[in-house]
């Protein structure tokens, strides 16, 4: 049979981390396995209380909850914490922590933890949530040199005003204004005003007074 570390690490559920607002005030909800134990702790940052199970507590949780597989249960349970779904509710040394919605909730029991305990947990998340932090920037800033690494690499556009192909627009305007401008000259041809315009034949023209003297 798989250990609890196993289940868990399966189930993607070992580390995650919510914050979660509440009537009551804010929490940063998460999760640990350390060891034959899976946790789920809940912190406003100054008192912590925490859920902590072993193999026959996660037998008897998932009985409770109807699920015929580990596989289903931690799906449920990371679908529900990723999407938000978690609800806590109680004061004192013990709070409650819902998750899901409807008929398809996983509900805990938090009880708050020793001083040392609270030490511990404060001390782990803390160092979790700046390890999780510098990851993210490392890879902002990994995504920014590839950005730039494109922006080089790719072909500079045409200067503005110009087409494709070598084709200037401006040059072409200027060109069609002066064509425009250019007087024609009489007697040339209007489409190519270099050339003298040729006129039509009108045919042989006979002299009158020769067919009379004829």
């Amino acid at each position: 049979m798989s250990s609890v570390a196993d289940l868990v690490q399966d189930g993607r559920c070992a580390q995650l981390q919510q914050v979660v607002d509440c009537p009551t005030g804010r929490f940063v909800c998460f999760t640990r396995s350390a060891g034959a134990a899976w946790s789920l702790s809940v912190t406003d940052g100054v008192d912590v209380w925490t859920w902590q199970a072993g193999q026959a507590e996660l037998d008897a949780h998932r009985d409770v909850a109807e699920l015929s597989s580990f596989e289903a249960y931690f799906s449920r349970f990371r679908t529900a914490f990723l999407a938000g779904e978690v609800s806590i509710s109680g004061t004192g040394h013990r709070l409650q922590c819902t998750l899901g919605k409807g008929s398809s909730t996983l509900t805990y029991d938090l009880y708050e933890a020793t001083a040392s305990e609270r030490r511990e947990e404060l001390k782990h998340v803390l160092f979790r949530l700046a390890d999780k932090v510098t990851e993210l920037d490392q890879k902002l800033a990994d995504s920014s040199l590839r950005l730039d690494a494109l922006r080089q690499a790719r072909p500079e556009h045409p200067a503005a005003g110009k087409g494709g192909a070598g084709f200037d627009l401006d040059m072409q305007r200027t060109r069609g204004r002066a064509a425009a401008k250019v007087k024609r000259k009489e007697g040339y041809s209007i489409l190519n005003p270099d050339s003298k315009r040729v006129k039509a034949p009108r045919g042989v023209c006979f002299d009158d007074d020769d067919d009379d003297s004829s």
